[in-house]
């Protein structure tokens, strides 16, 4: 038999004989079926050769065999790799081709028409992808073939983190990879900024005095597929500030006294400072230079002014003072 139709096709088969007791249709493109009446969807133009196995009760054996021919157009995708890193360019070529007016091409990201037989196509975006082409015969048959694999786009977004990007004076710093991807990673490779250098997935490293250090991450994945990230002043390590408390180290019960603060941080932070003062006196003060205090009882008392920065560096100054008590005036007499 000879359809010139397109595929898919679906003849019905009949047997038509009798004295059997079961039979076998055997379809020419892998398929088999046992019952009487079958139909078979051949999904391919090509010349099938089906066959019918009639067995008898007595388990003598008959065979018929015909060819079936479907029209239209054929052919065989292939590439020339079918993994790539990000914005992978691969080459599709269509082989045996017959019976060809025109070419769709499908890369399950965007289409293409034409007539040639070889076509280059870029993907944009990481993922898996399943492209294939329609192929076009004269009669406007139109018949698709898949290439056998996926491809598969590789695709990095490389990234870390840290929960101490900032620390005061000196510190460790622990990194966290954050890379995503739709391969494997292998391989680290971290500059650290402070001379450091690691190939592990999450280092910890040690910061050994106050500025700013750039941090950058390079990872490569199974397939080889490459891709890093850099990040200016990331690690900030700051000076802790350095105060002093300038005020005599004395006064007179019930007397007037003030105090002040004086930074001598080196290398002096341009961080905004907050201030908070304990007299001892049960009197406190947010302010650098408070106003001046009294001490309604002799003794000795602490002064302490805790100073802290914008990173949350916190240095304390501590002050002793002495208060003197008043003289006593006994009554006198005056003559």
């Amino acid at each position: 038999y000879t359809y010139d139709d397109c595929p898919p096709m679906t003849p019905v088969f009949t047997f038509k004989g009798s004295y059997y007791e079961k039979i076998r249709w055997e379809f020419g493109d892998g398929g088999v079926s046992e019952l009487l009446n079958p139909k078979q969807v051949y999904l391919f133009p090509g010349n099938y050769q089906t066959r019918l196995i009639v067995t008898s009760p007595g388990g003598c054996q008959a065979t018929a065999t015909k060819t079936i021919v479907i029209d239209g157009p054929t052919g065989s995708l292939s590439a020339d790799k079918t993994t790539g890193c990000d914005q992978a360019t691969i080459t599709f070529r269509i082989s045996n081709a017959k019976d060809l007016s025109e070419v769709i091409w499908d890369f399950d990201e965007s289409t293409l028409v034409n007539t040639k037989l070889t076509e280059t196509y870029t993907y944009t975006r990481a993922g898996t992808y399943k492209p294939q082409v329609f192929l076009k015969n004269p009669k406007g048959c139109i018949v698709p073939y898949s290439l056998g694999d996926s491809v598969r786009v590789i695709g990095i977004d490389p990234g870390f983190k840290s929960v101490d990007s900032a620390l005061c004076d000196k510190g460790q710093a622990r990194f966290t990879d954050t890379t995503r991807s739709n391969d494997r990673i292998k391989t680290w490779q971290w500059d650290l900024g402070n001379g450091s250098t690691s190939t592990l997935q999450n280092p910890v490293t040690t910061y050994n005095g106050p500025g700013l250090y750039k941090v950058k991450l390079r990872v490569t994945t199974e397939e080889g597929c490459v891709d890093e990230v850099e990040r200016d002043a990331y690690i900030r390590v700051v000076k802790t500030p350095e105060m002093q408390i300038d005020g005599n180290p004395s006064v007179c019960q019930e007397g007037r006294i003030v105090f002040a603060s004086r930074e001598t941080t080196v290398p002096k932070d341009t961080s905004v400072l907050r201030y908070l003062w304990d007299f001892g006196n049960g009197q406190i003060s947010n302010l650098s230079n408070p106003s001046a205090q009294t001490y309604a009882a002799s003794g000795n008392y602490t002064v302490r002014l805790r100073t802290t920065n914008s990173t949350g560096c916190t240095h304390t100054a501590v002050k002793n003072l002495v208060v003197h008590p008043l003289p006593a005036i006994g009554g006198s007499d005056l003559e």
